[in-house]
């Protein structure tokens, strides 16, 4: 098997647990709000201010998308320096490009979920199943951007150290 389909079948399956893992938290969400009374707490917590909050929400997914992917480019140009060599030569140099796609590819899911909800979701017909797949692709958004500024900061502090450092440190 070449490497090429072996690298396309990890990348796959990376996604597929991704979608089970947002699929997870979209369904145990559906079960928390399924009882009445938080279901009604949510909707009236949102009733009249669904205006203010999606519109919030789709920019600043929007905004955390552009963000990413503007750190991705920059990480991209710099990824060749002499600074970053003890970054590339450990086993980590991999998953820091991944934690930046993947929080790229959930923030744009995020962006997508906002806008979903802000053209269906109305106080006058409000859809519960919606706002509880924004909320799921909201929180992984989060998580993973989460996840991508601590990868980011290691190698910040890897990369600007002023002292030599030994391997593994």
């Amino acid at each position: 098997m070449s490497s090429a389909r072996i690298m396309t079948r990890a990348r796959e399956s990376g996604f597929i647990r991704e979608l089970l893992g947002f699929a997870a938290l979209w369904i145990v969400s559906w079960w928390i709000f399924a009882h009445d009374a938080l279901r009604s707490d949510l909707l009236q917590f949102l009733a009249g201010r669904r205006a203010i909050i999606y519109p919030a929400v789709v920019s600043l997914e929007a905004t955390l998308l552009g963000f990413i992917v503007a750190i991705l480019t920059i990480a991209l140009g710099y990824a060749q320096a002499p600074r970053f060599e003890i970054v590339r030569n450990t086993r980590h140099w991999p998953s820091f490009f991944g934690a930046y796609v993947i929080a790229m590819r959930w923030a744009a899911c995020g962006t997508l979920a906002s806008v979903i909800a802000l053209l269906f979701d109305r106080d006058t017909n409000p859809h519960v199943p919606i706002t509880l797949f924004l909320l799921a692709a909201f929180t992984l958004s989060a998580l993973f951007t989460v996840r991508m500024l601590w990868l980011t900061q290691g190698i910040v502090r890897v990369v600007t150290a002023t002292r030599s450092r030994r391997p593994g440190e």
